[in-house]
């Protein structure tokens, strides 16, 4: 089970360009990866141009990828999409 909160909630520590998981509200609503900056814009991962785009919805909930407060050094962003792709990386699990 994905541990979803509201984006309101969103700590500034995850404002710094790091994966996440995000819920957009647009035609047929996702969970797509994206990042979040500073400034409050939010991008999602898009294959086909094989970078970061400006999402186009609206972002509602967001969801760690990486356990609160451990980063994942050494992981690239390609690497962390090739894991969660594989489902072998824990996406969303619960936090205790």
């Amino acid at each position: 089970m994905i541990n979803w909160k509201p984006i309101d909630q969103l700590p500034d520590g995850l404002k710094d360009g790091r994966p996440v998981l995000l819920w957009v509200n647009r035609r047929g609503s996702a969970a797509v990866e994206g990042r979040v900056h500073q400034t409050g814009r939010f991008e999602e991962w898009s294959d086909w141009a094989a970078d970061f785009v400006p999402i186009n919805g609206s972002v509602t909930h967001f969801s760690e990828i990486n356990a609160p407060g451990v980063p994942q050094p050494g992981i690239t962003d390609s690497e962390m999409r090739r894991l969660i792709r594989s489902g072998a990386f824990p996406v969303g699990a619960a936090h205790e």
